[in-house]
């Protein structure tokens, strides 16, 4: 005997089917769990990211630090007896280690100062960039100054500026400062400082 309670179906017009999810796919369940364990997988590998970041970029922070104790820099120029002792200007390169972000060359030639020596022991060191266009100036024995060949601005030995003529520098030879300790050791150091020129404040370069 038929089933009554069924309706017929309309001839012309397929029944609806619904898919069942297929035997062993995911379900609703299963794709929380696995949403879940990659978030948790997630949030314990950031520790291990954020120190792989720290030493990729390490090294930009230490270089922010070098100079965080303001300007200029102690330096080993020469021993003491290296400089002649009746005041004669001698000549001397400043070298120093060059860093940046990853690298490091040492010994790199950054500037160079003249040292005098007094009969008092004393010594005086000048930065022998002109403090008007930064060209390096030399010592005209024949006249007993500093002499600039980009410009012609003169000094006395004592970093004045030479008066009486026409002198372009807006100030005197930049003086640096010399550590008395290490020339009692027999060694002269000097805080080396690069000036702006052209300027007539003393304006520490970088």
């Amino acid at each position: 005997m038929a089933d009554s309670s069924k309706k017929p179906v309309k001839p012309g017009k397929e029944p609806a089917v619904v898919d069942a999810p297929a035997p062993g796919g995911p379900t609703r369940r299963s794709l929380i769990w696995e949403l879940a364990a990659g978030f948790v997988g997630f949030v314990v590998g950031l520790p291990a990211l954020g120190a792989g970041m720290l030493v990729l970029f390490d090294p930009l922070f230490r270089r922010e630090a070098i100079g965080a104790n303001g300007p200029g820099k102690w330096l080993r120029i020469t021993s003491l007896e290296s400089v002649p002792a009746d005041n004669t200007p001698a000549q001397f390169p400043v070298l120093d280690d060059l860093v940046d972000a990853w690298n490091r060359d040492a010994n790199q030639p950054i500037g160079a100062i003249f040292l005098l020596r007094k009969e008092d022991g004393e010594i005086k060191a000048f930065n022998a960039s002109c403090p008007h266009a930064g060209c390096f100036v030399s010592y005209a024995a024949a006249h007993d100054v500093f002499a600039c060949p980009c410009h012609n601005s003169e000094f006395e030995l004592d970093g004045s500026k030479v008066k009486g003529k026409s002198n372009p520098s807006p100030r005197p030879l930049d003086a640096l400062e010399v550590d008395p300790e290490k020339l009692k050791l027999g060694e002269v150091w000097v805080k080396f400082i690069n000036y702006y020129p052209g300027i007539h404040d003393l304006v520490p370069k970088g």
